[in-house]
């Protein structure tokens, strides 16, 4: 059910900034080898929930090495994937980052149901993230 939640979400999300995400995706160069191996990196969300742990690291490391290629909501789900493998500070990173980009772009759009969804997105992943470092507010610094 839970998983089924955060890919609705996600989905909604993914439509309400799709134009401001896709045209800067689109405008950025990048070498053809630097390319995210799997064609579409906003159903990236899904496989990455999806996926072998194997599966995961590569995908984790075509995202930290594009970052710019991912919708907002594949930074969700790489802070819950990387904190489920005891990542936490690298998972706060993430969902951090994930939660500032979609700020800026719910900001740009002017779309106030942009609000909304990331208020769900931040409740659906960021509980456990924010115990974590509200118990490690030390980590923040580094």
């Amino acid at each position: 059910m839970r998983v089924r939640l955060l890919f609705f979400l996600s989905t909604i999300l993914i439509v309400a900034i799709a134009g401001m995400s896709s045209s800067r995706a689109q405008s950025k160069a990048v070498p053809l080898e630097a390319k995210p191996k799997i064609d579409a990196p906003r159903g990236m969300t899904q496989v990455l929930q999806t996926a072998s742990a194997q599966e995961q690291q590569k995908i984790l490391q075509q995202i930290r090495a594009h970052p710019e290629l991912y919708p907002t909501t594949v930074f969700y789900a790489m802070s819950s994937v990387l904190f489920k493998d005891d990542k936490k500070d690298e998972a706060a990173f993430w969902f951090y980052a994930g939660q500032l980009r979609a700020r800026f772009d719910a900001n740009r759009s002017g779309n106030d149901s942009a609000d909304v969804i990331i208020g769900l997105l931040n409740a659906a992943y960021g509980e456990p993230i924010n115990q974590y470092m509200f118990q490690n507010i030390a980590n923040l610094k580094n």
